[in-house]
């Protein structure tokens, strides 16, 4: 049998023992716990890290679209000066090709009547030795062999006959 002397001795190494192991348990609750404070801080560092990534990049995106906006607007201002006095010139072309024609027109426009009417009511007509039949250096007349086509050549003839007196082609 054991005495109460060794009982007592045992009891006290387990409290001994025991409060080794709490102080070793706390020992290492606290050092998880500050385990944790590391982790969760370098998770806060990381994600304000990536914030800031962002916004930073968000920021030479703006940047980057200005310096390209205004590139553009550059280019563009460049080159539609261009087209704008292209376009100044092609209607001053027009308007002066416009002017010259009415002017032809004012000047010869009783000799196309004339001429018209001098094409309609003198008519001499012929036999036809060949189809096609010069009347100018710049124009020609198809002869036709059947009424029909006589009216439809003589109508062009007409047209024709407008269109070079208008322009003072004789």
């Amino acid at each position: 049998m054991v005495g109460p002397t060794v009982v007592y001795l045992r009891y006290i190494a387990n409290e001994k023992q025991a409060a080794q192991n709490s102080a070793g348990i706390q020992t290492l609750l606290d050092a998880e716990r500050e385990a944790q404070k590391i982790v969760q801080k370098a998770r806060e560092y990381r994600t304000k890290r990536v914030k800031d990534a962002r916004s930073e990049a968000q920021k030479e995106i703006e940047d980057y679209r200005k310096q390209k906006d205004e590139e553009f607007q550059k280019f563009e201002k460049e080159h539609s000066s261009g087209n704008k006095a292209a376009e100044e010139q092609a209607e001053k072309d027009a308007q002066k090709e416009l002017d010259n024609i009415k002017e032809i027109g004012n000047k010869q426009g009783g000799k196309v009547v004339d001429d018209l009417v001098k094409a309609v009511m003198e008519v001499h007509p012929q036999v036809p030795n060949k189809s096609v039949e010069e009347i100018s250096p710049h124009h020609t007349v198809m002869r036709a062999s059947k009424p029909q086509d006589a009216i439809t050549n003589a109508l062009l003839t007409i047209d024709r006959l407008i269109y070079v007196s208008a322009l003072g082609i004789s």
